[in-house]
């Protein structure tokens, strides 16, 4: 009854913060990945002018469909569900492997087979994208640490909306009879005073 509806009240905003955190550093995720996505082209289409191999240019391209999950799964996480934690563990896992990604391009990784990228354009590039992605994956903590709250919070939530029209029944029921008790003590003085 009322004690379960205010414990979910309470969790709810208890979680205010949290979901105002969540909500702001998915903004920023989303923006900071779109630019990683602009910075991707350009410097995928440097590569690509500047001879590099087809396979280094092939597996840069192919991290611009990855910065799309990354983004996709933050907007996961905002939705909320079942699938929350997995998509917060996979949000996080995809920015570590784009982060080693590009870091392996900047300095060459054999057993990944990405060799480092000469072209100093789109070293350039590829520098601002991996300080770029630090950032996000400081943002992406920062969600994941709070998914648990936000399951909390969903769930609180889908409580009270479930529990409400049992509660507002109850409610009116209970003012139902206080009015029935009002109507029979009011009922036989206005007899007596008139009778």
């Amino acid at each position: 009854g009322w004690i379960g509806f205010r414990k979910n009240i309470n969790t709810i905003l208890e979680g205010e913060s949290a979901i105002l955190n969540v909500r702001e550093n998915a903004a920023s995720v989303n923006e900071l990945m779109r630019k990683v996505t602009r910075d991707y082209d350009e410097a995928v289409g440097i590569m690509t002018d500047a001879g590099i191999s087809s396979d280094q240019v092939f597996k840069a391209s192919q991290l611009m469909m990855l910065n799309q999950r990354v983004s996709n799964n933050v907007n996961k996480v905002l939705v909320g569900g079942e699938g929350t934690v997995q998509a917060a563990d996979r949000m996080a896992k995809d920015a570590d492997y784009l982060q080693a990604s590009v870091n392996a391009m900047l300095e060459g990784d054999k057993a990944r087979g990405i060799s480092k990228v000469r072209d100093s354009d789109a070293r350039d590039i590829l520098g601002g994208i991996a300080s770029l992605l630090k950032t996000v994956r400081g943002k992406v903590n920062a969600i994941s640490e709070r998914s648990d709250v936000l399951i909390n919070v969903q769930d609180a939530a889908g409580n009270v909306t479930k529990n409400s029209d049992a509660l507002i029944d109850s409610s009116t029921k209970l003012m139902d009879s206080y009015s029935a008790a009002a109507d029979g003590r009011i009922s036989p003085y206005i007899g007596i005073i008139f009778g």
